[in-house]
């Protein structure tokens, strides 16, 4: 009976660590998100009719492509950023601006948080566009944002 104890706690512990080798390692999350919010004017003045607001939603810093071959020796090479959502709203109106944006990002993105840029364009020309630096991370993911812009 002692000799059968420490044989049957060496193959209960096997079938523990058998059973871990196919843990999913995946980012976890809703990769499907909705950014609600406001824009406000700096300065409010009544915008022309053709006036155009584009709101962006950018992961700035996205990881590389995975690599069959990585080396330390490899150099670092900078991605350029990312946009995962976009949402264009015409015939504005008096500010401020309610909108809705659609974007898809994985917890691992949020956790480097994504950049929220604003723009308000006519006659052909950037107008307006974010006066601060407005990011969006897995905290506030859910939050209304209020972004306030100013003239260029």
């Amino acid at each position: 009976m002692k000799r059968a104890l420490p044989i049957l706690l060496a193959l209960a512990a096997l079938g523990l660590a058998a059973g871990c080798g196919h843990l999913d390692l995946q980012s976890v999350g809703n990769s499907d998100h909705v950014l609600t919010g406001t824009v406000e004017l700096a300065n409010p003045v009544p915008l022309p009719p053709d006036a155009v607001l584009v709101v962006r939603v950018i992961d700035p810093s996205p990881p590389p492509p995975p690599t069959p071959l990585a080396t330390s020796a490899a150099p670092k090479v900078t991605y350029p950023p990312e946009m995962v959502g976009e949402q264009t709203f015409k015939n504005l109106g008096p500010a401020p601006y309610p909108f809705r944006v659609a974007y898809n990002a994985d917890d691992d993105a949020l956790r480097r948080g994504l950049r929220i840029e604003a723009l308000i364009s006519f006659g052909g020309r950037l107008q307006y566009s974010n006066l601060s630096q407005f990011m969006v991370d897995l905290d506030d993911a859910g939050d209304p944002q209020q972004i306030v812009v100013g003239k260029r």
